[in-house]
């Protein structure tokens, strides 16, 4: 079994998601983010994905190009990294992508879930817009993803969650489901 770490932003739970606990299986749809395209003063858990890519279609006739990575998970490649074909090999964030499309959703069972709290000041002196202090963001490992995350204090706020994933299924063996499944 090959474990994954993910990136669950709390808007994408808020919005469109369903909590679940340390031991459920999920059903999620991820999209990797090269590591070149992420904050350079953030700390991120990257993965390497490679493996073959195929092209999917939605239910409303829209094609999406999803990498079956090591372990038997679907990905969708962030859209920066245009339209692969053959194989592809990227070091990048993976995260649930609620937004973009509908591609096949990578099953797993969930081992841990940490929630990651960061450290906020206004952007400006006496500003009322907020934006991350680099290096201050703390992880507390929790039982379950919440549905909603705190947000009362614009200084320090919860921002999503770090979930390790075990995929199931073994490469290119069954691991992903359609929407709605």
């Amino acid at each position: 079994m090959t474990s994954w770490t993910v990136w669950y932003e709390s808007w994408q739970m808020e919005c469109c998601g369903t909590p679940f606990s340390v031991g459920d299986e999920v059903s999620l749809p991820l999209m990797i983010t090269p590591a070149d395209r992420l904050d350079a003063a953030e700390e991120w858990p990257l993965s390497v994905v490679e493996g073959p890519v195929r092209a999917v279609e939605d239910d409303e006739g829209d094609r999406w190009d999803v990498v079956r990575a090591e372990g038997g998970l679907d990905v969708a490649p962030h859209a920066s990294l245009g339209t692969p074909s053959g194989r592809l090999s990227v070091t990048g964030l993976l995260s649930v992508e609620r937004h973009t499309g509908q591609w096949p959703e990578a099953v797993g069972r969930v081992a841990s879930v940490r929630i990651l709290t960061r450290g906020y000041a206004p952007e400006t002196p006496g500003g009322t817009t907020y934006v991350p202090v680099p290096g201050e963001r703390w992880l507390r490992p929790v039982d379950a993803c919440p549905k909603w995350f705190t947000g009362d204090d614009p200084a320090r706020r919860d921002d999503g969650a770090l979930v390790v994933l075990d995929a199931m299924g073994g490469p290119g063996g069954p691991s992903a489901r359609g929407r709605g499944q």
